[in-house]
């Protein structure tokens, strides 16, 4: 009901209030409102009153998430010159906390917060290509392992001999995806999974977790056991995982030859003659019913076995992509941010060869 309605019922009970006055009375002289007169207008006009109440939170509250989603004029700051100006490398990786998405930059992890609207960045001179939560604590991968702690980057001891490629959380594990094999860190110490194989991506179902590699498949792990698991009719279809992702019981696999879909019976793939933009899929976000999926041509949805390309994202060479409620992240492979939110798509970083903008200029 709108504020117009309420206003107008209100009104009508105060006249139900008046009647009541003068109507419950056999003597249309009477100065001495009756028992039920009395009554009639205390009910009333309490009614009225908690209408009117009502209507007021209503304005207010509307009031409130207006000035909530209006465009805020910020000016960019020293700190955040940099990063309105993206350095050409990838976005490889972000991560949506609360209200906050932390996105990792050749200039370190750079923050935005969408309720207060603030910016900063955790200044690194790594290289940072993975990060996820697990125990409480924010991992950042890439030349080493380290935890964010506070506005810094610290560094966690651990031996590992190469390259981070993928970080996620198992039970009371942290698992470690290198160029050069899987690694386990808890609080039983480190240890070495699957070695030898060069790890591109990793996703926990709560039970078991599936790791995917470059070039030599894909494997579940329950907590003991690795098996690969492939496609029957085309064993090698599954060798280049490129992403993966897992929500409602289904297990989504990006690959250099198109998306599959494992809902635990079966496998469902989509490729470019169902609608994808491209084979390659660089990374998917299905922590919704609608699953985003990004690739090297474009970034589109999957729904109900429907792909539908992302009105103004179907051009976009997607590195990483994430949601925040109705956003969608973007990531791109040039190394700017991109927020769309409805119809508009708008930078949170904006590559080096244009203008400095106003980051929050997308929190709409």
């Amino acid at each position: 009901m709108n504020i117009k309605r309420h206003l107008s019922f209100a009104a009508a009970v105060l006249m139900i209030a008046a009647a009541g006055l003068i109507g419950c009375s056999d003597q249309a002289d009477s100065q001495q409102p009756t028992p039920m007169q009395k009554l009639t207008h205390t009910i009333s006009a309490t009614v009225a009153e908690s209408v009117i109440q009502a209507v007021k939170a209503n304005a207010d509250t509307t009031a409130a998430e207006t000035d909530t989603l209006a465009p805020m004029e910020v000016k960019p700051n020293a700190e955040f010159a940099m990063v309105n100006k993206a350095t050409g490398n990838p976005v490889e990786d972000m991560i949506v906390i609360g209200t906050s998405v932390f996105a990792l930059t050749d200039e370190g992890v750079v923050v935005f917060d969408f309720v207060s609207r603030s910016q900063r960045l955790i200044a690194s001179e790594h290289r940072l290509s993975a990060i996820a939560s697990h125990a409480g604590k924010l991992y950042v991968g890439g030349d080493g392992l380290y935890v964010v702690e506070d506005s810094t980057l610290e560094a966690v001891d651990i031996d590992i001999a190469t390259d981070i490629t993928s970080l996620e959380g198992f039970s009371f594990r942290l698992l470690v995806g290198t160029e050069n094999g899987l690694y386990s860190r808890s609080i039983f110490g480190d240890e070495v999974l699957l070695e030898g194989l060069p790890i591109s991506a990793i996703v926990s179902t709560g039970d078991d977790v599936w790791v995917g590699t470059e070039g030599s498949g894909l494997y579940q792990f329950d907590g003991v056991d690795f098996k690969q698991r492939y496609l029957s009719r085309d064993p090698s279809i599954l060798d280049h995982v490129t992403a993966l992702d897992y929500q409602y019981s289904h297990l989504y696999v990006g690959t250099l030859d198109g998306l599959f879909v494992f809902d635990g019976g079966r496998w469902e793939e989509y490729n470019t003659a169902d609608g994808m933009p491209s084979p390659t899929i660089t990374s998917i976000d299905a922590s919704d019913w609608v699953v985003i999926v990004g690739t090297e041509y474009g970034v589109t949805s999957l729904f109900n076995r429907n792909i539908m390309p992302l009105g103004k994202l179907d051009a976009v060479n997607a590195a990483s992509v994430a949601r925040y409620g109705k956003k969608i992240l973007v990531g791109t492979a040039d190394g700017e941010l991109l927020v769309k939110a409805g119809p508009v798509v708008r930078p949170l970083i904006r590559n080096a060869d244009t203008s400095t903008v106003n980051v929050f200029s997308a929190l709409k």
